[in-house]
């Protein structure tokens, strides 16, 4: 097996481009059969999803699943306790080993729709 090129880029199979989240942003998803709270550093976004951070050892990633449906708070900074509510489908759970999210998993989610 060939291994890429760590000059060159990677090819991004995403469809639409992204964005790399400000400091301080997050995501709060509340899983819906046992209404557990979890809170996630929002690592980009696009205009359709995002893609949170989540350490390999945590509980919530033994709950989650490709194709879930989730309700989430978007948080833009520490300071305010302000939000955006989105119901979002799990579209993809990836471990990455990169340097600065090893030991980590990349799970991005798709914005339904925004219910208020």
């Amino acid at each position: 097996m060939a291994k890429n090129n760590p000059n060159e880029p990677l090819n991004d199979k995403r469809t639409e481009p992204r964005q790399i989240a400000e400091p301080f942003q997050s995501v709060e998803i509340k899983l819906p059969h046992s209404g557990q709270m979890y809170h996630f550093k929002l690592r980009d976004i696009s205009f359709g999803g995002l893609c949170v951070v989540i350490r390999e050892d945590s509980a919530i990633l033994k709950q989650l699943t490709v194709g879930q449906i989730l309700k989430i708070n978007v948080y833009r900074t520490e300071q305010t306790a302000a939000s955006d509510h989105f119901k979002s489908q799990v579209r993809h759970i990836t471990k990455t080993d990169k340097a600065r999210y090893h030991g980590h998993y990349l799970v991005g989610l798709q914005i339904l729709d925004h219910p208020g």
